[in-house]
């Protein structure tokens, strides 16, 4: 895979808080959800948590703490866009961890999945996507499954007339162990929630929502979910 350097990291982590700021999509959110006393507080609750966590990151930008190597990718939502960021590192241990192979899908079929955003000549991480494994992302949020790394070499593989192609087909709770960060994760939990809130017919229960499973994910050493 090709690495990004610290420079192009400090850029995309400096993006998540100036456009894609995540208290934009919280007071988006507000807007959107049915005036409930459960689905503003459930929104509240999620405001404290991702409060904590951009204050985290700006630590992380002032003191330079930040590694190179991470791969941002963004997604777009009824809130707004925002970049996670996949952590290489992780996608190996917990490929090894659970024994995740990767299956042969057809070419036309992949090219469905293809995030066209990610296609742009002008994209900042071109040279990633073209070198890095095919991961496809099966989740709630998306109407079909999302190539969330590998896009350009599904192009390329498909302007080549390869008929089949190696692929990591993974599922949302796989998504959230492979992101560098606690503001990638709570994001993801964020929308996830919030589709819950806006789409369910029969309003979710708290212990359905990923806010209540947060500690799965999270080692909490700076006390995220204190007070919930």
């Amino acid at each position: 895979m090709t690495k990004l350097d610290a420079s192009e990291i400090n850029a995309a982590f400096h993006m998540r808080l100036t456009e894609m700021d995540p208290m934009k999509h919280v007071n988006e959110a507000y807007k959107i959800v049915k005036n409930t006393a459960f689905n503003i507080d459930i929104i509240v609750k999620w405001r404290r948590i991702l409060k904590k966590l951009i204050d985290q990151e700006k630590l992380k930008l002032s003191n330079g703490s930040i590694p190179a190597g991470l791969h941002p990718m963004i997604a777009g939502f009824p809130t707004g866009f925002f970049a996670y960021l996949f952590d290489p590192k992780k996608f190996k241990s917990y490929l090894a961890d659970n024994a995740i192979q990767p299956i042969k899908l057809k070419t036309r079929t992949l090219l469905k999945y293809v995030d066209q955003q990610q296609l742009d000549p002008l994209h900042r991480f071109e040279d990633y996507d073209k070198n890095a494994p095919v991961i496809v992302l099966e989740s709630s949020l998306f109407n079909q499954p999302f190539c969330i790394s590998g896009n350009l070499k599904i192009v390329e593989s498909y302007k080549a007339n390869k008929g089949n192609m190696p692929v990591y087909y993974l599922f949302a709770m796989d998504y959230l162990h492979l992101m560098y960060d606690h503001l990638s994760m709570a994001m993801h939990m964020f929308h996830l929630d919030l589709q819950q809130l806006t789409e369910q017919v029969i309003p979710p229960k708290f212990e359905d929502l990923y806010i209540n499973k947060i500690g799965i994910y999270f080692v909490d050493e700076n006390n995220i979910t204190e007070n919930l």
